[in-house]
């Protein structure tokens, strides 16, 4: 039996870190314990409170 548990927050990066970096290093820990991950990751622009790539102004 498993069980799911939901992520909510931010994870602080250096700014010459990738996007990309940042996912294949998050996926390859969550993986090498054997866990899958479902879901979204994406840059937050505190600023406009969401995705930097979002098309809202």
């Amino acid at each position: 039996m498993s069980k799911e548990i939901v992520l909510n927050g931010c994870v602080e990066i250096p700014d010459d870190m990738s996007e990309e970096a940042f996912c294949d290093a998050f996926i390859d820990f969550v993986e090498s314990h054997g866990w899958y991950y479902g879901g979204g990751i994406y840059e937050y622009d505190e600023k406009r409170d969401g995705n930097v790539d979002s098309n809202e102004e």
